[in-house]
């Protein structure tokens, strides 16, 4: 009985294969598979193509943005929620978080030496409770390494000039 089932299932398979196919030469399918498979191969050459152009075309902007955005020894930055502590280890503890306005000092691939201009946070409580302790309080981040992800580059009129004369000094490179 078992080998019955299977060999009506079989003889279903085979009918309805040759249903389909019937009207089709196999040369036909043949060629359409030779067919396909030449636009599967354009297709891929097409988008490796354009993964090359992407890849250049970001590598441009990347440098550009790199030249164009970085960061310079006497620039000024500001470093924005640099998180802070306040009677540490008291029962009047409390943390905040500061925005510092800073002044470029050393630059290095990922780092920046920074020293504190002036500071300021949302809560003016704290602001009017901290006001005495300004010195203190930009004295924590003076001459301090700081990655360079943190500083967000104030962009000034002398910037822009320094940016302009880059760009015509590298010739539109980039």
């Amino acid at each position: 009985m078992e080998y019955f089932t299977i060999f009506i299932g079989v003889t279903i398979i085979i009918l309805l294969i040759y249903l389909i196919f019937k009207d089709k030469p196999v040369n036909s399918l043949v060629n359409q598979i030779i067919e396909e498979r030449k636009e599967i191969e354009e297709l891929r050459q097409r988008i490796e193509k354009e993964r090359i152009d992407l890849s250049s075309r970001s590598e441009f902007l990347s440098g550009r943005i790199k030249r164009l955005m970085g960061i310079k020894v006497g620039d000024i930055g500001i470093i924005v929620n640099f998180p802070l502590v306040n009677g540490q280890g008291t029962k009047n503890e409390f943390k905040y978080e500061v925005d510092y306005e800073v002044e470029i000092l050393m630059v290095t691939e990922d780092k920046c030496k920074v020293r504190a201009l002036s500071f300021r946070t949302i809560n003016s409580k704290i602001n009017s409770d901290l006001a005495g302790n300004t010195p203190s309080i930009l004295s924590i981040i003076d001459d301090r390494w700081v990655s360079r992800e943190k500083i967000e580059l104030i962009i000034d009129d002398r910037v822009r000039r320094d940016i302009k004369l880059d760009e015509i000094l590298d010739g539109g490179k980039n």
